[in-house]
């Protein structure tokens, strides 16, 4: 995944949870107590997960600002002239797109939807 990112040109931190403390709780609270630890100030989740992630209330209770991911896939050239599929590995996108991979993955962000959007 590090090399991967690295390739790509993304600078986001990594953390092993295998080098953190252990979380405390069940569902909701070790997300909460993750996201504290680390001084996070905004939540991306899965578009998915809205059906647990229903109140918004204990984010904004820490101060954090809860976002629902919207991402539209977009497409690009192949080598080769083949016709395009989507969902296959970044690795298809670094092999097609080159340099521009980055900012292909950019272009499919949509504005984040927050709770009681119908996400």
């Amino acid at each position: 995944m590090q090399l991967l990112a690295e390739r790509l040109g993304v600078t986001t931190r990594f953390l092993r949870s295998s080098q953190m403390a252990p979380l405390a709780g069940q569902k909701l609270e070790p997300l909460l107590e993750l996201c504290a630890r680390l001084g996070a100030t905004s939540y991306l989740s899965p578009a998915g997960a809205s059906g647990y992630l229903d109140d918004e209330r204990p984010w904004r209770e820490r101060g954090i600002t809860l976002e629902f991911q919207r991402f539209e896939h977009p497409s690009w050239p192949q080598v080769g002239g083949g016709e395009f599929q989507s969902h296959l590995s970044a690795i298809d996108l670094m092999f097609n797109a080159g340099d521009g991979a980055l900012g292909l993955l950019r272009g499919g962000r949509r504005p984040s939807g927050h709770v009681g959007d119908g996400v």
